[in-house]
Formats: structure tokens, sequence, C-alpha cells
């Protein structure tokens, strides 16, 4: 239903090799299969530049109320992906925010069209080491049981997400959220994997270098690499401890829609859990392989606007 992609076409064919191409378009631009094909064509160019820009905390163009980002496509004989980090920012940060940027040169493409939004050296390593992970959290889903893992699709700042069902309530009968996923995992330590790494930082990572900044779906969540000795650790405990932190810093939250429905469910804070989450951080770091200081740069990725008193409810 949009067009800009046959614009770049025709832009392309207008400038042939001689003049470069920039446009403001879609963050889906860079995490949609829709748009591998564009993703091609641009790379085959030459140089492309990408400077991604989610709409939270605040839009980089005032008035445009959705995730976009910059692609700039430089003809050149040797053929190279750039990219910079999801460029969060405040208003007041918009008049020089580009002067802040850092840019890397790499070739990650998760799922051959999610373009990873990279920025440093380090995120370059961190990136490597988890995607050379032979397992896939693929196998840790089932078809059925009673095992289950939820999430909600949307996420601004923290995944809510968890092993077993959340809170929720209609009428005085507790049942299953209507908004939200669920899935089964393949035994009970597997879903208290899965409930610890979606509610990681180092999710929240991936997620954001790979996602449209706004959605977590099955196929973002299901196809997680993990290395084959992932059970190695016994989960349980950080499991509880985050449920546990969670559940102590939530608020009953009671609602009446316009049906007449009375709506109970528990409003989670997870930003007041986040020691809890560091604890698992620790531990995920150690899986797979990664340094102090990489694991140093996922428990404080993206921290201003994670802890800065954004309403991680939404």
């Amino acid at each position: 239903g949009n067009l800009y992609a046959y614009v770049f076409e025709r832009s392309a064919q207008f400038a042939k090799k001689r003049a470069p191409i920039s446009l403001i378009v879609q963050l889906t631009a860079i995490s949609s299969g829709r748009m591998q094909t564009l993703q091609d064509l641009l790379l085959e160019r030459g140089l492309l530049l990408v400077l991604p820009y989610p709409r939270r905390p605040e839009s980089m163009f005032d008035g445009v109320e959705m995730p976009v980002v910059i692609l700039s496509s430089y003809p050149n004989a040797s053929h190279a992906l750039v990219t910079t980090r999801v460029g969060r920012m405040y208003g007041l940060e918009r008049g020089h925010c580009l002067q802040t940027h850092t840019t890397v040169t790499h070739g990650t493409r998760l799922h051959g069209h999610r373009v990873g939004k990279l920025h440093t050296e380090v995120e370059k390593s961190i990136v490597g080491k988890v995607l050379a992970a032979k397992h896939s959290t693929r196998h840790l889903v089932a078809k059925g049981g009673d095992h289950v893992v939820f999430y909600q699709e949307a996420c601004r700042y923290w995944l809510k997400a968890q092993a077993g069902l959340p809170f929720f309530a209609r009428n005085g009968e507790v049942m299953q959220p209507p908004h939200g996923r669920v899935f089964s995992a393949t035994n009970k330590n597997a879903s208290e994997f899965f409930g610890c790494l979606l509610n990681s930082s180092l999710f929240y990572w991936y997620y954001s270098l790979f996602s449209d900044c706004e959605h977590v779906n099955d196929d973002l969540v299901k196809t997680i690499p993990i290395p084959i000795h992932w059970e190695s650790h016994k989960w349980s405990d950080l499991s509880e401890n985050l449920s546990v932190s969670l559940t102590t810093h939530a608020t009953r939250k009671t609602i009446r829609t316009k049906q007449g429905h009375v709506i109970e469910y528990d409003e989670m804070k997870a930003s007041r859990a986040k020691s809890s989450i560091d604890e698992i951080d620790l531990a995920l770091g150690k899986l797979f392989g990664l340094s102090d200081t990489e694991t140093d740069f996922i428990i404080n990725y993206d921290i201003k606007y994670r802890m800065g008193g954004a309403d991680d409810d939404e």
C-alpha cells in the first residue's frame, strides 16, 4: 500500500550511477520481509547509509507520528551497509542529534531483511556472538501443554512478558488476557527461560536492532538464537525473583468498558524490576560468552530513555 519502494526504484533509474538518492521513509523499510528487494536494490548501487528514528520518546521530525528511517544510497564501486544506532531522542535533542551519531560498517541482515541498527564495534561483537549460537528458541516451543509463555506485541521500552499468564479478570472471572500472545514451551525450565529472556535487556537490544521499534511478533520471539547448553543453568530462581519483583511493583487496575464489563488487570512497571532483570542479563551474558564490557553495554542499553521517567506500561 506504500509507494516509497517504487519511488526509490524510479529514482535509481533516473540517477543511474551518477547521483546519490536519499528519502525519509517508514522504519519498516529495514525490517519488513516485503522490503528485502528494496534493500537489495539500494545495496547493489553501492553504499547504503541507514539512520533510524523511532517515534518514542519523541519523533525526529515534529508532527510525524511514526517510526522513520533516512535511507541514503550512494553510487559506489564498493558495496557497503553503514548504520547508526536507534535514534531515540527528546525534542530538545533534535538540533544536535546528527552530530552525536557514530556509524559502523557491517553486513547484518537478520532473516535476510531485518537490517541491524548497529553503531559500535562492541555491538558488532555482541551480535556476532548471539547469531553464532547453534540453537534457537523454536526448539523450546511446543504445540500444546501447561507451561505457557505470554507476551504483548506492542513494546516501547519494556516488553510485557512472563512464564505463565498475567492476572486478568472480566466481571470477576479470571481468564487469559485477550490482548497478547500465548504459546506453550516444552517444559517448565523452558518456559522460565523464555520469561527471563523476553524480559531481559539483551532481548530489548535484539528487538531494537531488528524490529520496527513498535511491535514484537512470533517471527522474532520464536527464532532467537540461543546456545545449545542453555538449560545447563537453572532458570527457576531468576524467574521467581523477577515474578516477585514485577508483582510487588504492580498496581491492580479496574476499568469499566463501554459494554458494561468490569475489567481487572495488573499494571506492571518493569523499570522497577531492573535489578532483577540485571541479574538475568548477567546470566545471559555468561551463556552467550559475552565479555564484561559487552554485558555492561547490554545492561545499560538505552537506559537514559528506559529509566528516564517514560511510561513503561506502554
